[in-house]
């Protein structure tokens, strides 16, 4: 009942924007009389190349407003995207983000380039621990204080998978070794590697491909030591061990 009452919402905003932008056209009643034609098809099947641009645009936001009225959200997102309608796309982000969709709420902030609303829903998955989605959402609008927050987080929380990501999105070589050596630590070796790899750091590779030894890891040895150029080592092993 309560995303009925949110996508009801969501349309009757819409709508009664698109309604104020149709009514100011003679064409009106000619292109309520098409959209329930054009509903019939795929929106990517549909050809307007013969309409001029103010025509095109009445004609998609009114069936894009259409699909809003039976639930096809997703294809009225689509008639919004072409139709150049900012508002709509941030009002079906808002949509999507009420029911959790946040990589859906995501796309269409930033077809809407909505940063503002992006940046909420970055710091507000941040809040509520979903690193996967901030990450996502600061990406999108390149907030490097707010991805470096969100690294900080990642590492209190030993996700050193989205840490890595996220540093090495920044390029920060310092906090990529730092998060190496807490994988090493933990004996992380997997994430150990990306990390130091991702660093450009050939030492820190060497001292990962020691522990593979150490523990009769040789084939991961071995390609450790190849991405540390340790050419003694790599021959070493493929004449006695990886074969």
């Amino acid at each position: 009942m309560e995303d009925k009452a949110i996508i009801n919402k969501l349309v009757s905003e819409i709508v009664e924007h698109n309604t104020q932008l149709l009514s100011s056209t003679k064409n009106h009643e000619k292109f309520k009389s098409l959209v329930p034609f054009l509903m019939q098809k795929s929106i990517d099947d549909i050809d307007f190349s013969m309409f001029d641009g103010e025509t095109r645009m009445h004609l998609l936001n009114a069936l894009g407003s259409e699909h809003l009225k039976k639930g096809n959200v997703d294809a009225a997102l689509k008639s919004f995207i072409l139709a150049a309608n900012r508002k709509a796309l941030t009002e079906i982000g808002d949509y999507f983000s009420s029911l959790y969709q946040h990589s859906k709420a995501i796309e269409a902030y930033q077809l809407s380039g909505d940063n503002p609303k992006l940046l909420a829903l970055g710091k507000k998955c941040l809040e509520d621990g979903n690193l996967k989605t901030a990450i996502e959402a600061f990406k999108v609008i390149n907030d490097k204080r707010s991805l470096l927050d969100a690294g900080s987080e990642a590492l209190k929380k030993s996700k050193y998978d989205f840490a890595i990501q996220i540093f090495h999105a920044l390029e920060n070589r310092e906090k990529l070794v730092e998060v190496g050596k807490m994988c090493l630590a933990d004996n992380d070796v997997s994430n150990a590697i990306l990390a130091f790899k991702a660093a450009g750091e050939p030492t820190m590779l060497n001292e990962v491909g020691d522990v593979c030894l150490k523990n009769g890891s040789m084939k991961t040895a071995y390609e450790v030591y190849q991405m540390a150029g340790n050419s003694m080592m790599v021959s070493f092993l493929k004449q006695n061990f990886v074969h």
